[in-house]
This record gives C-alpha cells, structure tokens and sequence, in this order.
C-alpha cells in the first residue's frame, strides 16, 4: 500500500527511501530528518490542509496564506533552518461528546498546521514500518470498523474466553513529555527534529484570552498528534505485549488498539489476570494511569457457564 499517494511525487520518493530502509533495518537510527522538511514539502503540506480549517490564534486562513504562498513558504523555511521558528500557542475550543461532556480540541496557527503535516509524514514514514497489524487508529488503510471486525474475528475463530477492556485515563492530556522524547529516539537521532517535536509539545494554549502552559501531553487537533500518540503507545502496550507478554502466555492472545482504545483477548483467566495487573505498572511507568472504573476482565465464549456457575456469578452472556 503506497504511503504517500496524495502528495507530489517527489516528495513521496525521498519519503519512501525513508521507509525503506526504515523497513529493511528494524534497528536503523535516522539522525538527518530536517532536509526533508523543505519548500517542497512544505507546499505539499499547505495543499493538504482543509481549505475551510479553522483559523488559529494569528488568524490567518488557508486562503490567505495562500496568496503569498512561495514568499512565506520561504521565510518559514529560513526560521526553520535557522531554529527560530518557534509554534504559536493553539486556540482551545471544546467540542462535545457522546456521552455529554465536552473534549478540548487545539486549533494551531496556519504555519504550524503544515510543518505538523510534514514531520507527521517523516514519522509515518518511519513507524509505519514498525506498528503492529492490529493497531487501526489513524493509518493509511486503517479504520474503527476493521478494528471491530477483527475482534468479532478472533472471538469467532479463536479459542478467546477473557478479554481485557482497557482505558487509559486522560491519555492525551497525561503523556509525559520526557518519556514520549525517549521512546522517539528509539528510531530518531535527529535532535533537531526532536527539538521541533517538543516545541510542539510545550506551545501552550490559549482559552478566553488567557495562555496556559502545556507540561504534559500532546496538542490533541493538531496534525502531528495522531502519530506521536500511536508511536507512544506502540512502544507501552503493542511491543511490550508481543514481546515481553505473549513469550509468558499459557494460551493464545492478541492486543486490538485504536489509538488510546485498546482490548486484549485471551484463552485463559490466568493469563488475563496476568496482563490486567502489569498493565497497569507498565501504564504507570510510563507516566500514564489506567482508568480502574472502566477497566474490565470480562470472561465469556463457550466454557463461561460453566466458569460462572463455578464462581457463583452470572455469566457475561
């Protein structure tokens, strides 16, 4: 599946020498990141933008950004270069949920909406390589549906009687700057890169016209949110599930993730009873806390009348 499909074909080439040896060599390092983020790309990240995206705090709009397109491109490329570009506060507005209640969304300035759009092409360039199959938020080819679908799946097909309903508790709100720069240097060296990633990190926001700063967690509705959220938890929940897990296991399990939603589901109590307390030290030692009122081992499939009668319970059917 081509990563890149909407922007020019230049840039999707040097992007794919990025994953292709991103892909070829598990333990690649990527220290010279920066020259990928140039007039060129720059552009492209401009025409992928919403033309009717919300204005931030400059209030400037996509159109007219985009009247003097190749001159600002080209002082935003000099800042850039230069290290002086620094990422305005973003302007907070709430939107509602299902359930009622209200979750905060950032809009960034026009110029950090595109360099977000470009580093977030570089990093996917990268970590595409490298995320799990089941983890569905937010990738190319990727959807909420599919994850469903596959935890129907294995439940249909799969010797599955415990699955692990998993929350994390303010989980974009909560992550810890220093940890989220250490899992990103697993696979990025370059510290300039790093230094515009943690520019983003601590920009701050405005509400009511008062600024407040941001110590933890990322700019939920910016563009490079996404993917440092899925890179994050790739590193906490998929590959420690795969790897340090699954090899202790008694019985099958799989981990199902959509960003900060995930489920795991497995053959035996034992095993859920396993995974459920060292999530939440593995959460916690990675500056996150597990949510214990919406965090569930539910027991079900073929032997659950049986397992219930046993505990004296109701089954879960």
């Amino acid at each position: 599946m081509q990563l890149f499909p909407e922007i020019t074909e230049n840039v999707s080439t040097k992007l794919g020498f990025v994953a292709e040896r991103a892909k070829r060599d598990k333990k690649a390092v990527f220290d010279n990141l920066m020259h990928l983020i140039n007039e060129e790309s720059l552009k492209a990240g401009y025409q992928q933008l919403r033309k009717e995206c919300a204005v931030g705090e400059d209030g400037i709009s996509w159109k007219e950004y985009g009247e003097r397109l190749g001159e600002n491109i080209k002082g935003l490329v000099g800042r850039i270069d230069k290290m002086s570009y620094r990422p305005q506060a973003v302007r907070r507005v709430y939107i509602p949920k299902d359930n009622g209640a209200q979750r905060p969304l950032g809009i960034p300035a026009i110029e950090d909406k595109i360099v977000q759009k470009v580093m977030s092409w570089v990093m996917e360039a990268i970590y595409e390589q490298d995320f799990h199959e089941d983890s569905y938020g937010f990738r190319v080819g990727k959807s909420c549906h599919q994850a469903l679908k596959r935890i129907d799946d294995l439940i249909m097909t799969k010797p599955i009687n415990h699955v692990i309903e998993a929350d994390i508790k303010s989980f974009f709100d909560d992550v810890e700057h220093a940890k989220l720069v250490e899992w990103l240097q697993v696979r990025i060296k370059d510290n300039r890169f790093i230094r515009y990633v943690v520019r983003f990190l601590k920009a701050g926001y405005v509400e009511e016209g008062a600024f407040k700063k941001t110590e933890r967690g990322t700019p939920q509705g910016g563009n490079i949110s996404p993917m440092i959220a899925n890179m994050f938890l790739h590193y906490v929940v998929d590959d420690w599930f795969e790897k340090d897990v699954k090899p202790r296991m008694k019985g099958h399990g799989y981990v199902v993730r959509y960003c900060d939603d995930f489920v795991a589901l497995v053959r035996y109590k034992e095993d859920a009873e396993m995974i459920h307390r060292e999530l939440k030290q593995r959460l916690g030692d990675n500056g996150l806390m597990m949510n214990e009122e919406k965090t569930h081992v539910i027991g079900f499939g073929r032997f659950e009348k049986e397992h219930a009668l046993r505990a004296k319970r109701r089954p879960n059917i």
